[in-house]
């Protein structure tokens, strides 16, 4: 017969882990351990479940608003001063969102400098040209807000 006063420590040694009545978390833990025991394609098949529903959820959250195009932000100057066309941007890959970031920082380098030198121009109008062979439409988009500019400055 088993005394009526049982420590816990022969439970730990048998690898049991005490439970209290009073802990309903541990006894939570030990109902779903049974269950994953008992049932393991159902315990699969709830992982997986969940997995594509969380997929579905981060796809869906970073899908809600279109894509903004890329364009360098020595032409934005805080706000749009180039009126983009809807769809406009090349299109995305990985390949081509590399070279756009290694454009832009390029750019960005030049509109750090006090002082631009004749090298740097050219430098510019390279990255221009490599810009518009990955989105023909931005060189005309560049041109137009240009002479915009200019007739705005001169009345």
């Amino acid at each position: 017969m088993k005394p009526n006063n049982v420590s816990d420590q022969g439970n730990l040694l048998n690898g049991k882990f005490p439970l209290h009545k009073g802990n309903k978390v541990t006894n939570r833990v030990k109902k779903l351990r049974v269950f994953a025991e008992q049932h393991p394609k159902w315990t699969i098949a709830g992982m997986l479940v969940f997995a594509l529903l969380n997929f579905g959820l981060m796809v869906y959250i970073n899908n809600r608003e279109p894509a903004k195009p890329f364009l360098p932000s020595i032409l934005e100057g805080g706000k749009k001063a180039i009126p983009l066309e809807q769809g406009s941007g090349p299109e995305f890959s990985i390949g081509n969102y590399m070279q756009v970031a290694r454009l832009k920082d390029s750019l960005d380098m030049l509109m750090a400098k006090k002082t631009l030198t004749h090298a740097d121009t050219l430098m510019a109008l390279r990255i221009f040209e490599a810009y518009s062979r990955l989105d023909p439409s931005f060189l005309p988009q560049v041109t137009n807000a240009l002479k915009a500019k200019q007739k705005s400055s001169n009345p």
